[in-house]
Formats: structure tokens, sequence, C-alpha cells
């Protein structure tokens, strides 16, 4: 067997920074629009609402982790504070969407056969959130 080694990413800092933006840019439209297509009835809410908070979630933890790859202070920096926005961004959405949802549970009938695997949905963000 030969030696297993982690694969060499060799972009620059600013590369990587452009590319960090780029994705949360793209993460920020498509969330805005999935967030303005649903619809707002109580009675038909389910958990997955939170799929669209967890990739912001995810990319404000995330960020902590990219930039221990930053070589520039000043990167790290960046980074840092957008993944912190993020962070502040997705956890109380997330928290108000699973109020909600616990609400939606606890008032109107219980779910139907087709969506009870989501009910595990709520522990993603809120396990992301503790994670960051």
């Amino acid at each position: 067997m030969g030696d297993v080694s982690s694969p060499d990413f060799s972009y620059t800092s600013t590369q990587t920074l452009i590319l960090t933006s780029l994705a949360y840019a793209i993460l920020l439209l498509t969330e805005f629009y999935r967030m303005s297509n649903r619809r707002s009835e109580l009675a038909e809410m389910t958990a997955l609402y939170l799929i669209p908070i967890v990739s912001v979630v995810f990319a404000g933890s995330s960020g902590g982790i990219v930039a221990t790859a930053l070589p520039d202070p000043q990167d790290r920096l960046r980074t840092l504070i957008v993944s912190f926005v993020f962070w502040g961004i997705g956890t109380p959405l997330s928290w108000i969407i699973t109020t909600l949802y616990f609400l939606r549970l606890t008032i109107h009938e219980p779910l139907s056969r087709e969506v009870i695997v989501s009910a595990l949905l709520p522990i993603g963000p809120l396990s992301l959130s503790a994670f960051s």
C-alpha cells in the first residue's frame, strides 16, 4: 500500500477569498429565492422550511475551518467576520422556524406519513449552530 496523503490545494489566499466570496454570494441569492417562494399557512408547515437555513448555518460554521487554511491574517479576519455574520443570520432564523414548527405540531393534526421523516430535520441547524 502506498502512502496516503491529503490532496495539494495550492490556491493563493486571494483566490481562496474570491472563491469563498463567490460561494457566499450565490448562497445568499439562492436562499433569498427559496425563502420568498414558501407558503405561509401554519397548518401546512413541515420541517422542510429549515432546509434553506441549514446551508446558511453551514456556511457560517465552515468559515472557521476555512480561516485556519488562509495564510494572511487579514484574510482570516475577513473570513471569520463574514462567517460570523452568516452564523448570526442563520442561527436565529433556525430558532424561529423550529419554534413555529413545534407550535404547528402542538396545535394542528400530526404530520402525514409522507413527511414524517422531516421531523428529524431540526437537529441539523441546531447541531451546526452548536458546532460553530
